[in-house]
């Protein structure tokens, strides 16, 4: 049996939080239909600051309002990049059937309350060449959602074929990383407006132009994301070293200088894949440059 460090229970009005070593229980209690997004909100944001297993408890819930069913396959996606996983346990028939027809219900698993604590225990890291990808990918949906409350819908993943030299964003945060496999490049890349919304959200200003006041918050996005995303990439014996963001202003880029070396690499002497972003801010993208030998690890 798993030992308990943490069995504190926590009630927000119409919900109900029970802290485990290694999952978190989130009882539906009456009155969650109406006020249930608001109070997920921190509970969200708990969870995806330590991230942890999550086991929603539907007993006595027939129906789920869509909002509720959006936030909580959110919170899934953006713990499997953590390696844990989401499960709706208690779930009644008509429930089932609700989801099953539902946007974003019929991604969400419905489990037994032990075979969900069996599917706990039994948490496996993805060691797939393309871990990398989807760690950014999750790493950048959580930044943006805890550190700005935005939600970020990504796009269809493209090979970067014109203009490999510039950057499609207008402001970007760099890191370069050196792995025991390659290194690669990851660019988070602002399109001006995009960057202004997001600077003007977090800080209270109305800034209308990039300036040295506000420029440094696209390394410090970066920083998170890189942080977070080494993480994961840790746990599958990646060896990712912390790494300091740069900042690129404009689209024009000169090139990369990879750690122990003294040559500038140009970015049209590999390949870029592009992770386009769209958010209620604007759009923005992820890119990320690998030597051209190592093209098919991404595609």
């Amino acid at each position: 049996m798993e030992s308990v460090t943490h069995n504190t229970a926590v009630t927000r009005s119409c919900l109900r939080t029970i802290e485990r070593k290694h999952y978190q229980i989130i009882e539906l209690l009456s009155g969650f239909e109406t006020n249930g997004t608001k109070a997920l909100e921190p509970v969200i944001n708990k969870i995806l600051s330590n991230p942890k297993h999550a086991a929603f408890n539907c007993a006595g819930v027939l129906e789920m309002p869509d909002d509720i069913v959006e936030t909580i396959h959110f919170l899934d996606q953006q713990l499997k990049s953590a390696g844990k996983k989401v499960r709706l346990v208690y779930v009644d028939q008509k429930l089932r059937t609700q989801l099953k027809g539902s946007r974003f219900g019929a991604f969400l698993i419905i489990s037994e309350f032990l075979a969900a604590l069996d599917d706990f225990a039994s948490e496996e890291n993805d060691v797939s060449s393309k871990q990398f990808i989807k760690a950014f990918v999750n790493a950048t949906l959580r930044t943006f959602y805890v550190q700005a409350k935005v939600q970020c819908r990504r796009g269809d993943i493209f090979l970067k074929k014109d203009n490999q030299n510039e950057l499609l964003g207008d402001i970007a945060g760099l890191v370069k990383v050196t792995t025991k496999a390659f290194p690669y490049a990851v660019i988070l890349s602002f399109p001006k407006n995009t960057f202004l919304k997001l600077m003007n959200r977090l800080l209270g200003e109305s800034y209308s132009d990039i300036s040295t006041e506000n420029q440094d918050g696209a390394t410090e996005f970066m920083n998170i994301i890189y942080g977070q995303a080494k993480l994961v990439l840790n746990r599958t014996g990646a060896d990712v070293k912390p790494q300091v963001p740069t900042l690129n202003v404009g689209r024009e880029m000169a090139g990369l200088l990879f750690e122990d070396s003294n040559d500038l690499v140009r970015l049209d002497s590999g390949k870029t894949i592009v992770l386009p972003f769209e958010s209620e801010i604007g759009e923005f993208f992820i890119e990320v440059w690998v030597p051209a030998a190592f093209r098919s690890i991404l595609l």
